[in-house]
C-alpha cells in the first residue's frame, strides 16, 4: 500500500471516527447534561429523514463548494464533514425565543457537541499543541448563535467554521515543517 493510499485510508478513519465523535457529543448534550431537551430533541428527530434532510444537502454543498472553489480533492477532509453535517442538523434545530433561559435549547447543545468535536480533532492533529480554550469555544458557539438565530451579519456557518479549523491545522502543519526544515 502507497504512503497516499496510507494517508486517504487514515483520513476517511479519522473523518468517520468524527462523525461518529459529533453523534455521541449530541446524543450526550442532549440526554445527560440537558435532560429537559430530550422530549423536544425526539420530535424534531422523528420529523427529519436523515438522508433526504441531511445527507443530500450536505453532499449537494460539498459539491458546490468544489466546482466553485476549483478544489480537485485528493481524500476526506473530517473537518469539512463535521462542519458541513454539524450545521445541517443545526439548520433542523432551534431555541424558543421566548424563553428566557437561552442555555436551554437544542441549537446550543448541538452547536457545543459540534464545536467540541471539531476542537478535539484539532488537538488531535496537533497531537494536543493547539487546545482551544473554553473562552474561545463559546465564542464561535454565539458567532453560530447570531448566524442562524438572531443577526446573520454578526455571525459564522459552516464555510467560516470550516476554515477557521483549515487554516489552524494548515498553519500548524506548515509550522512543523519549517521547523523541521530549520533543524536540518
Amino acid at each position: 500500500m502507497s504512503d497516499h493510499s496510507e494517508g486517504a485510508d487514515r483520513r476517511s478513519e479519522v473523518a468517520f471516527g468524527a462523525v461518529s465523535q459529533l453523534i455521541l457529543a449530541v446524543r450526550h448534550n442532549m440526554t445527560s447534561a440537558l435532560p429537559q431537551l430530550k422530549t423536544q430533541l425526539e420530535e424534531t428527530i422523528s420529523q427529519i429523514d436523515v438522508e433526504a434532510d441531511i445527507i443530500v444537502p450536505m453532499m449537494s454543498q460539498h459539491i458546490g463548494h468544489l466546482d466553485h472553489h476549483e478544489v480537485t480533492q485528493e481524500g476526506v477532509d473530517p473537518y469539512k464533514i463535521v462542519c458541513w453535517l454539524g450545521c445541517e442538523i443545526l439548520s433542523k434545530v432551534s431555541c424558543h425565543r421566548e424563553r428566557p433561559e437561552k442555555k436551554i435549547c437544542p441549537f446550543r447543545a448541538v452547536g457545543e457537541a459540534l464545536i467540541d468535536t471539531l476542537a478535539g480533532l484539532l488537538a488531535e492533529d496537533s497531537r494536543g499543541r493547539i487546545i482551544l480554550s473554553e473562552h474561545t469555544r463559546r465564542f464561535l458557539l454565539q458567532m453560530l448563535i447570531a448566524e442562524k438565530l438572531e443577526h446573520g451579519k454578526h455571525g459564522i456557518w459552516q464555510n467560516g467554521l470550516y476554515a477557521a479549523f483549515h487554516c489552524s491545522v494548515f498553519a500548524f502543519r506548515e509550522m512543523e515543517r519549517a521547523t523541521i526544515t530549520e533543524s536540518v
